[in-house]
């Protein structure tokens, strides 16, 4: 706990074990930063801080894909799917979870469509119907 800044200190600290961390690592960070006798001023802006940027972190993460990017994630899974894997994969690692999502979904609808229309056109093609 020692090698932690104050700012991840806190973090953990205001966390609790509802974010996975166990209750003995809380207990720690609050004792670190007891330990290292800052100020309330320090520790109120601190926990303003780490607020802020969780709050940040909610609405990235619930934001949903673009129409214009669902419409590009549909009709072009054929034709440049490793770009747009990449750019669903990046997504995520970025924090845009809700995009990241829509993004696979869909892909898979365009994949799904494209394959259900060149089945179509061979069928037809054909003669099968």
């Amino acid at each position: 706990m020692e090698r932690l800044s104050d700012d991840e200190l806190t973090e953990i600290a205001s966390l609790c074990e509802t974010d996975g961390h166990l209750p003995e690592a809380v207990a720690a960070a609050r004792n670190e930063l007891v330990a290292r006798n800052l100020s309330s001023t320090d520790l109120s802006a601190m926990a303003n801080f780490v607020e802020t940027r969780r709050n940040l972190e909610a609405e990235l993460a619930s934001q949903p894909l673009s129409w214009p990017a669902r419409i590009a994630f549909f009709i072009l899974p054929v034709f440049s799917w490793p770009i747009l894997v990449f750019v669903a994969w990046f997504l995520a690692a970025k924090g845009y979870r809700q995009k990241s999502s829509d993004a696979w979904a869909w892909m898979g609808l365009g994949l799904a469509s494209w394959i259900g229309l060149i089945v179509v056109l061979v069928v037809l093609q054909r003669g099968y119907i």
